[in-house]
């Protein structure tokens, strides 16, 4: 999962009108260290074909990634590269690369040290590159989704303790709402930052927090069944988080911080069920597998409002989301047709940027011969602009913002286990939402590797 960083304001900080910034500006060079992995990476790559069929780029290091895993320690790590080209429309012609790299470490605290059920998580993200958005199309929904923040962030440092059989669970420490809440995979299959990570809308007074920015927080999970699934968090809010100079290392709270807290109920069900298979324990019976959910938001936080006249000490927002298969290749695969749609809406225009966002899509597995694995997607965005942040951006200039919409679409290509590259194209209605700029028409190339 991956997105950009928000912008919001706090209390007496006017709107400012948004400049075009070059890719000097953005574009930093992937630390020595990240240069060495890839340089592995390929060593590896001749060096046999089982890597390859591996899980890991790195592969196993001579069996001793596995046997550190028996004994509770997990190395992972990972990129994600976007590459993208303004075709048409928009500022102007040009193109901008960004990526984003995480290194997580895992400790089993059962395994380790006979702690049942716990475990311990840090886990830190570099990123670097430049915004085709801001440069070249003036849009709201950024292109790229691993744009924002182009720096070094210590972003996870949590505890999580499993317990009632592992239908509950207690996380805390440090992490983004959008790691668990207003997330899922299929979210992740976008590269327009408006998909990728959660609907953007929720990001903009910065209530609602976004990866890489960390905060203090903990989250309650409660699985009593398969098919439900109760969350509840609770957030420190503040306008450190995403302080690029910080580097995710400001862990102290002040008494101007805010607190957010959301809560989520999902269903998870399973329709049309046919018998699979048959053993000692009866019938297995698969279906069409769907996931629903409805969440909340409430945020005590001093809230800068648009029209400069103060702020807003509490906001508060929902949102639905939608995803069910509608058509499966064979009883119990994954290989098939399923369908979308996700809703946003916080009231709160004197504050909010986009009150309103509508989003939907559909993606089909497997659907060339002999590539299982493989996705077409297609999405598309529509959100509306507030009156208030319309009446701000006028009077520095900047025209009228009444909505923008996106379309994208897509072929993800499993390349291995532990990489792929998903060509693809995005079409951006009324960027910055005002009319003054000519709908964009813009390439992509999104990548990635797990090492």
């Amino acid at each position: 999962m991956t997105t950009t960083l928000p912008v919001f304001r706090t209390a007496g900080q006017k709107p400012v009108k948004p400049m075009k910034t070059t890719s000097v500006d953005r574009l930093r060079k992937p630390s020595a260290g990240w240069a060495g992995v890839l340089l592995l990476s390929l060593v590896s790559h001749s060096a046999a074909q089982s890597w390859w069929e591996g899980d890991h780029a790195l592969g196993d290091w001579n069996g001793l990634r596995p046997e550190l895993e028996e004994k509770g320690f997990t190395l992972t790590g990972s990129y994600e590269g976007n590459v993208a080209g303004n075709l048409s429309g928009g500022y102007g012609r040009g193109w901008a690369y960004a990526d984003n790299w995480d290194l997580a470490f895992h400790f089993d605290l059962e395994k380790l040290a006979g702690w049942r059920g716990a475990s311990f998580l840090i886990n830190g993200v570099d990123r670097n590159g430049a915004n085709l958005s801001g440069n070249e199309v003036g849009n709201f929904y950024t292109i790229q989704q691993v744009f924002g923040g182009n720096t070094f962030f210590l972003y996870g440092l949590s505890l999580e303790q499993k317990f009632w059989d592992d239908k509950a669970s207690l996380k805390v420490g440090r992490f983004a709402m959008n790691e668990i809440f207003a997330s899922t995979p299929v979210y992740w299959l976008y590269m327009n930052n408006g998909f990728d990570g959660s609907p953007k809308s929720l990001f903009s007074t910065g209530a609602f927090t976004a990866y890489p920015g960390t905060s203090w927080a903990a989250r309650l999970e409660l699985k009593p069944t398969d098919e439900f699934r109760y969350l509840l968090g609770i957030f420190q809010v503040s306008d450190r988080t995403y302080t690029p100079s910080k580097h995710g290392m400001n862990m102290d709270i002040r008494g101007e911080d805010g607190v957010t807290v959301v809560s989520q109920w999902q269903w998870n069900p399973e329709f049309f069920k046919q018998p699979l298979s048959s053993g000692a324990k009866g019938t297995e019976m698969k279906g069409l597998p769907g996931h629903y959910w409805l969440g909340a938001y409430v945020s005590d936080w001093d809230f800068a409002k648009w029209n400069g006249s103060g702020s807003r000490t509490v906001d508060y927002g929902i949102y639905l989301h939608g995803d069910q298969m509608v058509w499966q290749e064979s009883p119990g695969s994954d290989e098939g047709l399923s369908l979308w749609a996700a809703w946003v809406y916080q009231p709160n225009e004197d504050v909010q940027t986009l009150p309103w966002q509508v989003s939907g899509g559909a993606f089909y597995k497997g659907l060339l011969p002999n590539r299982p694995d493989d996705r077409l997607i297609f999405g598309a965005i529509h959100g509306w602009f507030s009156d208030d942040y319309a009446r701000s951006v006028s009077a520095t200039g900047g025209g009228s913002p009444l909505s923008e919409s996106i379309l994208e679409l897509g072929y993800r290509i499993e390349l291995t286990e532990f990489a792929y590259a998903m060509p693809e194209f995005q079409y951006i209605v009324r960027p910055g939402g005002t009319g003054d700029l000519e709908d964009a028409f813009v390439w992509g190339l999104r990548v990635g590797v797990t090492f």
